[in-house]
C-alpha cells in the first residue's frame, strides 16, 4: 500500500479523522463513546487549540483515499503525546509501523504514550520502535520514548505525569 502523509488542512480531513477514530474505539485506553460531527468540529476548532500548547495532525492516504490519521499533542507541561488510528478496511497491511515512524520523526522531543495490555500487535510494534514500558495497571501500559534524543530520561517527571 502506498502511504502518503499530509497535514490536516480541510474540514473533510477533520471529518475523516473522526470516522476513523470512531472505528478504533475498541483500541483506546479509556472508555470513549463515538464522536458526532458537531463534537469533532467543536473539538478541532475550539477545545484542542486551548487544551494543548501546539499540535500536528496528519492524514495518510493510499492514492486519494484517507486510510489513517495521527495526532501529536505538545502539552503545556512539556510532554508530547501521540495517537493514531487506521481505517478497518486498511488494517493488517503494515501501516502502523510506518505511522509510528512518521510521528516519531515529526516530534521534537521525548514522547509519552499508552497502549492496551491486551493489544499484542501494537505492543510488539511499539517495542520495536523504541517505546519503553514505565508501568502497567488496569489493562493499560504507560510508555516513554526518548525519540533519539541524547538527554537522559527524567524518571521522576515520568512517574509524576502518569500518576495524575
Amino acid at each position: 500500500m502506498n502511504l502518503i502523509p499530509s497535514p490536516v488542512c480541510t474540514a473533510d480531513e477533520v471529518e475523516a479523522m473522526r470516522v476513523i477514530f470512531n472505528e478504533c474505539l475498541e483500541f483506546m485506553t479509556k472508555p470513549l463513546s463515538p464522536i458526532t460531527h458537531a463534537q469533532q468540529h467543536a473539538w478541532w476548532n475550539h477545545e484542542l487549540p486551548k487544551k494543548v500548547k501546539k499540535f500536528k495532525a496528519f492524514v495518510y492516504r493510499d492514492n486519494e483515499e484517507i486510510v489513517a490519521y495521527s495526532l501529536l499533542q505538545w502539552h503545556f507541561d512539556g510532554r508530547i503525546t501521540p495517537i493514531f488510528g487506521i481505517k478497518k478496511s486498511a488494517r493488517g497491511m503494515g501501516l502502523s509501523r510506518r505511522i509510528i515512524q512518521h510521528y516519531l520523526s515529526e516530534a521534537d522531543g521525548p514522547l509519552y504514550g499508552e497502549e492496551l495490555s491486551s493489544h499484542a500487535a501494537i505492543i510488539k510494534l511499539n517495542r520495536e520502535a523504541g517505546w519503553e514500558l514505565i508501568r502497567e495497571e488496569n489493562g493499560v501500559r504507560y510508555l516513554y520514548h526518548l525519540n533519539n534524543k541524547t538527554t537522559y530520561p527524567d524518571y521522576q517527571s515520568m512517574f509524576e505525569y502518569w500518576s495524575k
